[in-house]
């Protein structure tokens, strides 16, 4: 850019480059009666001129560095599983399903029940019912096979799409004996093909009023007779076969004790505080000295995965809880003690995970890199609901509090005398959006990732309880007294 001699004109010599954005002269980008104005002020006027010229020029470069910014941080976003569709603007309703409760989401399907026995396979696009089985009643889950992912993880967030799901449902039931005492208990385990809802394993197994588990590909039942006698089964849905049964000797009798439940179950071990003592190795059904080496009342529980490809599992056992960073060759990075969130979103470009402390059940912000620990928060907080655009959300159920996730510093509270955030609040990585339920009503109301600003307020469904979870299109799907609610832009 140079100015002729003796003259008031601007030569403008352009260069080509990669840039998409179409360049023009400078000055033309000028209102014409600036330009107008300016070439009648002499050589004055043609500094002017320049002057402005490189304003735009400048202005042109930093819309530029804003334009990549932008692009980087929805490529950072789009990397993030869980995130809602927009909610630059209020979400409007795209279908409602007469269903009571989302168990999950695996591809395109969204899994429920209908508040009786029906199990109800939903198209994830427009809600249309795509199967339904009758399940005889009980609890229904969705099911992976892997031992550290249990059915509660898919309640609000996506199965991983790699996974091979299937339905599992187990109800137990009670039967009388001719003079009215308490008779057998059975439990039945249906399981179901996610993608057509086909029957693919069925068994009636004995017991179940002591508890049942589901463990990986596998289902224990554990009961007692009308003998005291215990009876333990572990049968695979996977293959519809029984894998062993187990039947005391001898009556049993639970011990009432202040230090905790007459029976524990992990995995691998099966102990009852009794008299005389138990202990069951569950992978093979046979009765063990719970101090033998090797065994141990544990579950092993999948974490977030890291932005480097490394993974945190946690171990909780009678001693509490402990934590390890796993790279993906199987080493171990480093470890510590408690418990850390499998949160519905996680932004691993955070660098930070969120770990529940064994001691004071307060909150630590442990760097993922290092172990160091960044910041905590004392036990009152409430729970983690989520980590993304550098911001950790806490709730508590009466209020929301957003932390810096580097530094732990408060950034925003929302408390309110007659309001309830009902469910966890969901988010497309820019603003948070809650269930708020007051005097008036329950409301859908948007808020700043990192400042609680109120971006938008709508009125939720009639009858809304929670926001149930986001499908992997984004929609928000909101549970009601009588429906799911499919809520997108």
């Amino acid at each position: 850019m140079r100015r002729s001699q003796g003259g008031d004109l601007v030569e403008v010599e352009l260069v080509e480059d990669d840039l998409d954005v179409p360049v023009r002269e400078p000055a033309g980008w000028l209102p014409e009666r600036w330009v107008v104005w300016l070439a009648g002020r002499g050589g004055r006027g043609s500094l002017l001129v320049r002057a402005a010229s490189c304003v735009a020029v400048v202005g042109l470069t930093v819309a530029v560095a804003q334009g990549g910014a932008a692009a980087a941080d929805s490529a950072r976003l789009a990397a993030v599983p869980g995130l809602a569709a927009s909610l630059d603007a209020p979400l409007h309703e795209a279908w409602t399903a007469d269903v009571r409760a989302v168990l999950g989401v695996a591809g395109d399907r969204i899994f429920t029940q209908d508040g009786g026995t029906g199990l109800v396979a939903l198209r994830e696009s427009d809600g249309e019912v795509l199967w339904k089985a009758d399940t005889r009643g009980g609890f229904c889950a969705l099911q992976t096979g892997d031992p550290e992912l249990d059915g509660w993880q898919f309640i609000g967030r996506p199965a991983p799409a790699t996974a091979d799901v299937s339905v599992v449902c187990q109800g137990t039931v009670a039967t009388l004996a001719d003079d009215g005492a308490a008779g057998a208990t059975s439990t039945q385990v249906d399981v179901y093909d996610a993608a057509t809802g086909a029957v693919t394993a069925s068994a009636t197994l004995v017991g179940g009023d002591q508890s049942v588990m589901i463990t990986g590909p596998d289902v224990v039942v554990v009961g007692t007779d009308a003998e005291h006698r215990v009876a333990v089964t572990r049968w695979s849905w996977r293959e519809g076969r029984t894998l062993w049964e187990y039947r005391s000797a001898a009556p049993v009798t639970a011990l009432a004790s202040d230090e905790g439940p007459a029976l524990r179950m992990s995995p691998d071990l099966l102990e009852f505080a009794s008299e005389p003592p138990l202990a069951i190795d569950l992978s093979t059904g046979t009765e063990v000295d719970p101090e033998s080496p090797g065994i141990a009342n544990e579950w092993h529980l999948q974490g977030p995965e890291l932005a480097d490809g490394a993974t945190v599992s946690t171990v909780v056992a009678d001693g509490g809880a402990r934590y390890e960073v796993v790279e993906a060759d199987g080493s171990v990075r480093f470890g510590g003690d408690g418990y850390v969130f499998p949160l519905v979103v996680h932004d691993p470009a955070d660098g930070v995970f969120v770990v529940l402390d064994n001691a004071t059940s307060g909150l630590i912000g442990v760097d993922a890199r290092t172990g160091a620990e960044r910041w905590r928060l004392g036990s009152s907080t409430g729970m983690p609901v989520a980590v993304v655009d550098g911001t950790l959300l806490v709730s508590n159920g009466l209020a929301l509090l957003a932390v810096d996730a580097q530094h732990g510093t408060e950034l925003w509270r929302r408390v309110g005398q007659v309001t309830e955030y009902t469910g966890n609040p969901v988010t497309d990585g820019r603003s948070w959006l809650a269930l708020e339920t007051t005097a008036e009503g329950p409301w859908l109301v948007a808020l700043g990732v990192r400042d609680g600003s109120e971006r938008w307020r709508v009125a939720a469904p009639e009858g809304a309880l929670a926001l149930a979870g986001v499908s992997p299109d984004g929609t928000v799907l909101v549970q009601t007294t009588s429906s799911i609610v499919a809520l997108r832009p």
